[in-house]
């Protein structure tokens, strides 16, 4: 697929994909190149759908220039998660990054091929399970988890300001235990916040 969309017919191009299945997320590539864009950078700004919350930036600023052409299929690509609507309908959208003309020739948002991946499996929803007992080593907590996935642990004292206590706990299936050797002794309260590692 080969699209685009001049300064004089638009502010940038949209895709729309039609059957997938609803509120589902999909791994997207998309390919942005042009030999015609050597001497003019084009600068674009890339959306893409959020479910039921419209669109939302996956790419802020994507800086396509033809002096040197891709030499592979994994250059001069970007790529994101985007989820359908309700209707399951997958929107992206190219925009002319605002306010930027760097000469009077037109600058087009460019779109070479895209591509859908499957879908991904729903993540399960990280919930604390158990906290304690406190022990002399620390606070035992537990949390709902995944096989394979890295996991970010904080603590606060007041909901306010949290401090890191370990971000690369491995998951396991169904439940991580980890205890919290980092709590002060004596401590009366103490929050935990669990969260996956990017």
């Amino acid at each position: 697929m080969f699209a685009n969309s001049s300064a004089d017919e638009g502010d940038g191009l949209d895709v729309r994909i039609t059957g997938l299945a609803p509120l589902t997320s999909y791994p997207v590539t998309l390919w942005m190149w042009d030999p015609t864009s050597a001497t003019v950078a084009r600068r674009s700004t890339w959306l893409a759908s959020d479910g039921g919350n419209g669109t939302t930036v996956k790419v802020p600023s994507y800086s396509l220039e033809g002096t040197n052409p891709p030499t592979a299929l994994g250059e001069r690509q970007v790529k994101f998660t985007a989820t359908t609507d309700a209707e399951g309908v997958l929107l992206i959208e190219g925009r002319k990054e605002e306010g930027y003309f760097a000469t009077a020739a037109t600058v087009n948002v460019f779109l070479n091929a895209f591509l859908i991946g499957p879908p991904q499996a729903p993540e399960v929803p990280i919930t604390i399970t158990s906290l304690g007992p406190v022990t002399p080593q620390g606070m035992t907590l537990a949390w709902s988890s995944e096989a394979g996935r890295v996991y970010r642990l904080e603590a606060s004292s007041d909901l306010g300001q949290w401090t890191l206590v370990d971000g690369a706990i491995p998951g396991l299936p169904g439940t991580t235990t980890f205890t919290d050797t980092t709590a002060p002794a004596g401590t009366l309260k103490r929050f935990y916040r669990v969260s996956r590692a990017p």
